[in-house]
């Protein structure tokens, strides 16, 4: 059975827009141990003209 090779990786975390124009960035972090529930890491970054930009940045900064 040949098997699958994808080039694509999926994408860590997610960017999305406020009404205010600044950009949230989410990044799945883990099971908390006592809760059991699932976390976050969040950061916002303010609006502007480079936003998308600075929030990828943040994003991957997160991820690691």
């Amino acid at each position: 059975m040949a098997k699958k090779t994808s080039s694509h990786k999926r994408q860590a975390g997610g960017i999305h827009a406020l009404p205010s124009g600044s950009l949230r960035v989410r990044v799945y972090s883990g099971i908390d141990p006592v809760k059991k529930t699932k976390m976050y890491l969040e950061e916002t970054v303010p609006a502007g003209p480079d936003a998308w930009e600075k929030a990828e940045t943040v994003r991957a900064g997160l991820c690691r």
